[in-house]
């Protein structure tokens, strides 16, 4: 069932931000009702770097809002002692930092400024931002030490949209921009996603369910050396936890607002207020929630005595509509896991299956078969001495959300049916060639559905066969005989290399491996697996491998000479190791998704070293009881 002689793609786009990380807040001491927040500084421009903006004249800065009569949210904000904090209160052509740090930043040309504030105080504006990808559509700060975090950060802003944003589009990005942002929020299919780069690698957190235009959403991303967390209006709606440093600060940019530095990823349209960055501090849920308490209770702070009475004659800000509360949706439930059972990888905010399942198990120290060298002598000589090599630029995981409309699948044979509706959108991709494999993710509920043999023609889907699951349980296997959207009934998601992941530098679960044509069982399985296709053994041994079949590459296997992205899969095959789970190819192949946005990213070059791996530099760990295809 797999489709012969895939070709390679060349290599293309940009890399794109990760599948999903949220932020968490450190502990507040008090709300800050009735604290005089800290005046602005008449000149901030005292520490530029270079390419920063030249500072402003005073008679700009006596354009400049008043913002010691503050209200209640910018006070609880200042109490918690941010390193950078952006009222976008400003009117000329500096965004004015309001702590001691004076990290001001340049207003582009095309950012209108004194919007309708999205606190719910008189005493405040905010900046409309309008979604061109320029430098005269965004603020921008250049980078400095006193925003350089190590083991923890925060994030945190207002904002409103009209219309949901493309993907990918970014309200506000922290830190570098060589390929990504490493401290950034943005968005997927209209969830709100957060991203830590980390030593250890990327960790992205995303909000349950899209959030909804014409709605002011308060919004803060943390990460405190061991756990992200995202809250939405004051509640935490996703945490995951990973061990590392945050690197990649310093490295190139400092902040930008309405879109990322290097202005790659889509621009932000609609209105951003208040964004404050605090380095090395993980606020506390309790700071989260009397800093949205402040946000939407409109109870201005009193202004120092000796406050300038002077204010800009620029027309009344109009009151902000009321926040919203946020009510994410509710997530799986998923069942009670084993300690220390395995590891759980996750993309788009969804775990590829949950850990005490096959995809999950690292396999690093498990026991090898006993007659694995007959096993693999026996596929060798049949005919299997190819290369592995990368099925790259075909295949594609189509992202569902709460809101995607739910299709009948219709059989293309008696045999085969679909119990389950799936959702289903027109835009949907379907592998290209003969296989016609279709893989939709629905984030909203974590399910997963794949089918074969694809076509959606005149508004109706139709397909062979295909299965789905729910990918927050260990992954299940299917009744004897019956195949998914593969021959072995195994899922092409679970075992896929995804794009994303390999930017984060590890690959965290089994892959599925496609068998040169005629060297492994015809009709014989193992667990995970429940069934085979037809193609006959054409060697003589006795011992033809099970589709099902875990086999890991040897620990002595030397990856040096392997490309970048080639290096990383091999790692995978390592510590978690490969499923024999289709055949058919005309030689070893491993199935590999595009990115998110449907483009071919991989570099041909690099991963065309994976055909220096040969079967013979595998163990075929401990089988499970052998079992046949029934009726044959």
């Amino acid at each position: 069932m797999f489709h012969k002689n895939k070709r390679l793609f060349p290599n293309a786009l940009r890399s794109l931000p990760f599948a999903i990380a949220a932020a968490a807040f450190a502990a507040c001491s008090s709300t800050g009702g009735g604290v005089t927040p800290p005046q602005l500084p008449t000149s901030s421009m005292s520490d530029q770097t270079p390419g920063q903006a030249p500072s402003q004249a005073p008679s700009e800065m006596s354009q400049a809002r008043n913002q010691t009569a503050s209200s209640g949210f910018a006070t609880a904000i200042s109490n918690d002692r941010p390193s950078a904090y952006y009222r976008l209160d400003d009117t000329g052509a500096s965004a004015a930092d309001a702590t001691a740090n004076r990290l001001s930043g340049a207003v582009g040309s095309s950012v209108v400024k004194n919007a309708a504030s999205l606190v719910a105080s008189t005493n405040d504006a905010a900046m409309d931002f309008p979604g061109i990808r320029s430098s005269a559509g965004i603020v921008k700060f250049p980078q400095s030490s006193k925003l350089q975090p190590s083991k923890a950060v925060s994030l945190e802003l207002l904002l409103r949209f009209p219309t949901t944003p493309a993907n990918y589009t970014v309200p506000a990005a922290y830190g570098t921009d060589r390929g990504y942002a490493p401290y950034d929020v943005y968005f997927v299919n209209g969830k709100l996603m957060a991203q830590f780069y980390l030593s250890s690698g990327v960790l992205v957190i995303a909000s349950p369910s899209a959030l909804k235009a014409n709605t002011t959403y308060h919004i803060v991303s943390t990460f405190d050396g061991s756990t992200a967390r995202l809250y939405l209006n004051g509640s935490l709606v996703a945490s995951r936890t990973k061990a590392g440093s945050l690197t990649g600060y310093v490295r190139g940019y400092g902040l930008a607002i309405g879109d990322d530095a290097g202005l790659s990823d889509p621009a932000f349209k609609g209105t951003i207020d208040d964004v404050a960055v605090y380095a090395n501090q993980a606020l506390t849920a309790a700071q989260v929630t009397s800093h949205y308490a402040a946000a939407t209770s409109g109870v201005a702070a009193p202004a120092p005595s000796s406050a300038p009475t002077n204010r800009p004659t620029a027309a009344p800000v109009p009151k902000p509509s009321p926040v919203a509360t946020y009510v994410p949706t509710p997530a799986p439930t998923q069942a009670p896991i084993p300690s220390g059972s395995g590891n759980v990888a996750h993309y788009q905010g969804c775990p590829i299956f949950a850990a005490g399942g096959p995809y999950n198990a690292p396999i690093t120290n498990a026991s090898v078969d006993p007659n694995d060298a007959n096993y693999i002598n026996s596929m060798v000589r049949a005919g299997n001495t190819p290369g592995f090599w990368a099925s790259t630029g075909v295949e594609f995981v189509n992202v569902a959300t709460s809101g995607t409309s739910m299709t009948t699948v219709h059989p293309k044979v008696a045999w085969h049916s679909f119990p389950v509706q799936y959702p289903w959108a027109s835009s949907y991709k379907i592998e290209p060639l003969g296989d016609a494999h279709a893989m939709v993710l629905d984030t909203a509920t974590c399910h997963l559905y794949e089918s074969y043999s694809t076509s959606f023609s005149g508004g109706a889907l139709s397909a062979y066969s295909g299965a789905n699951w729910n990918t927050t349980q260990p992954f299940v296997s299917m009744r004897a005989g019956s195949p998914s959207a593969m021959a072995s009934g195994l899922s092409i998601f679970g075992g896929m290399v995804k794009w994303e992941e390999v930017q984060s530098g590890t690959v965290n679960h089994a892959l599925n491996w496609a068998a040169t044509a005629h060297t492994v069982s015809q009709w014989g399985f193992v667990s995970p697996a429940s069934s085979t296709d037809g193609l006959p053994f054409t060697g003589s041994s006795s011992y033809q491998l099970p589709y099902g079949a875990h086999l890991r590459l040897k620990a002595s296997f030397d990856t040096s000479r392997l490309g970048p992205q080639a290096k990383i899969v091999a790692q995978a095959m390592k510590t978690y190791g490969i499923y024999l789970s289709d055949t058919g190819s005309s030689g070893n192949a491993l199935y590999f998704a595009n990115a998110l946005n449907g483009s071919n990213p991989w570099n041909r070059s690099d991963l065309s070293t994976l055909g220096t791996i040969h079967i013979s530099d595998f163990d075929v760990l401990k089988l499970p009881p052998m079992q046949r295809v029934p009726g044959h």
